[in-house]
């Protein structure tokens, strides 16, 4: 049987974005850095990051930001967006770390996972969202009652790439 061959890797960080869905093309276009080979060296010298996200949710709409930097206060990356659903502080707090936790892993992805797990501190404003997924570290898979909990699909889907991507 004749096999495909592999299509060729993308030549840039905009080749790549445009290979994913649209959710995570939407969830993280509006990331800002200087040079991705400059975020990527930052990423990889740095003993650890720091995550820091913020959201708001205001007159039915969302919106979120969030930096990436090292323990120094450089700043590797910076990104903003909407967020979507119902409006919630969560939610929109939610999102801001949803959209970094995929930017470090997109990251990975980029440089084909060639360096180490990524020790990542994230910070937030929001105490559910801090407790949630600080609880949600204990155990393996989530019960049944956390599922109804509002924000499940952000908070769960945050914890299961952290977990997978090795942050």
């Amino acid at each position: 049987i004749d096999s495909f061959p592999n299509p060729p890797p993308p030549a840039s960080w905009i080749q790549f974005l445009h290979t994913k869905q649209k959710w995570i093309q939407e969830l993280i276009g509006g990331v800002f850095f200087d040079d991705i080979t400059q975020v990527i060296a930052k990423i990889q010298t740095s003993p650890e990051l720091i995550a820091v996200s913020d959201g708001s949710a205001k007159f039915n709409t969302m919106s979120f930001g969030w930096v990436l930097g090292d323990p120094q206060g450089t700043t590797i990356a910076k990104g903003y967006g909407a967020a979507h659903g119902r409006p919630s502080s969560l939610r929109s707090e939610a999102t801001g770390m949803l959209a970094i936790t995929t930017f470090l892993c997109m990251i990975q992805q980029f440089t084909n996972y060639s360096f180490k797990p990524l020790k990542t501190n994230f910070y937030a404003d929001n105490l559910s969202l801090i407790k949630r997924l600080a609880t949600r570290q204990t155990f393996n898979l989530p019960y049944t009652n956390m599922s109804l909990q509002p924000e499940f699909d952000l908070t769960e889907h945050i914890h299961h790439l952290i977990h997978s991507h090795h942050i």
